[in-house]
């Protein structure tokens, strides 16, 4: 018996026999869904109550990124000052300067630290130690032993941590050094800049917290593109975001917003690119399988992928007979067939019927074990 779904991909199963002697509905309603994966362009609560001009590890912007004069804010710049007060101001003055280029080289920042000079067969000894005391370095992906300035062979540095100066020396760690007959304390100088940062870390810096709310830290990728939703007061700040979110991940080389509701008949995402390359043309792997689509003319959500695969692998069986009323480019169809599975495939719009035969051949699927693909109206296709 068929049961109504709101969900786009609407398949068929048939249990062996002669075409299609009977037919179970192998789907889930899309709400249903959509609260079991979660969103996965939703924006990030973690920028709430952090000071938007102040990174992590205490950096403050010196006035040339720092806001000054903007309406509403209650921090406060003085000419001729060397760092930014923060307090509710943005890293930016104001809409009208909003650029993509911003200066890198502000986020630098000296960390002047001391380090135990440590022969090579004490550092684990050496290293264990400070940890339980808490005296070792503690910054992320920064490592805690180094070489030493003059290339020594025999003995490695071993950083100590920030709160560790000569004014302020544990007693716990000058016992250590005695009872390890270690050396004095060096100085050890380590520069932190704009690539040590994530994006949720540069974008807390550089937008006002009062206007764009949230940071947009996390987006859905399709191959070589990252796909945001942002909101209307975020969206003066969309080419700064897509900027950082170039810089900070390699393999993305497009960043694209949502500009309105899907509202059209091949349910296309409409979109802008608001930084990097205009190619629209990817290809997604997902289990193995090898899809290439045009993100700006067919339909594809990769929050799915989950429920695809589940269905894959726990609903069909070899010999199956599947029909895929509206395939997109073969998220259902391609997989399988390859598993064994008899596939006919349909979609209205006619690049997602193309796309499916590309990556039929793609996967390098036996033509005589390919789907067969049409191109026609879903209740047509399945009478």
């Amino acid at each position: 018996m068929l049961r109504a779904s709101t969900r786009k991909d609407l398949i068929f199963k048939s249990c062996g026999g002669s075409r299609f002697p009977f037919l179970q509905w192998v789907s889930s309603s899309r709400r249903a869904l959509s609260q079991h994966l979660g969103l996965v362009g939703a924006l990030g609560e973690r920028g709430r109550g952090l000071s938007p001009t102040r990174l992590p590890f205490g950096l403050v912007l010196p006035t040339r990124l720092a806001a000054s004069g903007r309406q509403g804010g209650r921090g406060h710049v003085d000419e001729g000052s060397d760092m930014a007060v923060s307090g509710g101001e943005s890293a930016l003055a104001s809409v009208g300067e909003l650029r993509d280029d911003f200066d890198r080289n502000q986020f630098k920042r000296e960390l002047n630290l001391l380090a135990l000079r440590v022969p090579l067969s004490k550092i684990g000894s050496v290293r264990s130690k400070l940890e339980k005391l808490k005296l070792l370095l503690r910054l992320p992906r920064v490592k805690t032993i180094v070489s030493a300035p003059d290339d020594s062979p025999g003995e490695k540095l071993v950083l100590l941590s920030e709160a560790v100066t000569t004014s302020a020396f544990p007693e716990a760690l000058e016992t250590l050094v005695r009872d390890l007959q270690l050396g004095a304390p060096v100085p050890y100088t380590r520069i932190l800049g704009y690539d040590y940062l994530g994006v949720d870390q540069v974008l807390r810096a550089l937008l006002p917290k009062d206007i764009v709310g949230d940071v947009p830290t996390s987006f859905e990728t399709i191959g070589h593109i990252a796909h945001l939703n942002l909101r209307e007061e975020q969206l003066p700040y969309k080419k700064l975001i897509g900027r950082v979110i170039l810089d900070k991940n390699e393999r993305i080389k497009t960043v694209v917003n949502k500009t309105h509701k899907i509202e059209n008949e091949f349910r296309v995402l409409p979109m802008e690119v608001i930084a990097g390359s205009q190619e629209m043309e990817t290809v997604v792997i997902q289990h193995g399988v090898r899809f290439k689509l045009n993100f700006a003319q067919v339909y594809w959500n990769s929050r799915l992928e989950r429920e695809h695969h589940r269905l894959i692998t726990e609903t069909f069986r070899r010999g199956d007979c599947i029909l895929d009323m509206t395939c997109g480019v073969g998220p259902f169809a391609i997989p399988a067939a390859k598993m064994g599975c008899k596939v006919y495939a349909n979609d209205l719009n006619p690049k997602c019927a193309e796309y499916t035969r590309i990556n039929c051949k793609l996967n390098k699927i036996p033509e005589a074990d390919a789907p067969r693909v049409y191109c026609m109206d879903a209740r047509a296709f399945v009478r």
